[in-house]
């Protein structure tokens, strides 16, 4: 069990996230990649297809 805890910055709400793993889902010495970009405007955006991705660290 994995138990997320954040602030969103927006509006300074704690964000929580829980969610369960099997022993083949865990992905040892790999880190999330970064979710926030921002666009052509140079708007910060959420970038979704981006949930889950993970690189590995050496």
């Amino acid at each position: 069990m994995v138990l997320v805890k954040g602030t969103d910055e927006a509006n300074q709400q704690v964000v929580h996230a829980r969610r369960s793993y099997t022993g083949e889902e865990i992905v040892f010495n790999a880190r999330f990649k970064p979710m926030i970009g921002r666009n052509a405007q140079g708007i910060p955006q959420v970038m979704v297809r981006q949930m889950g991705a993970y690189e590995i660290v050496e």
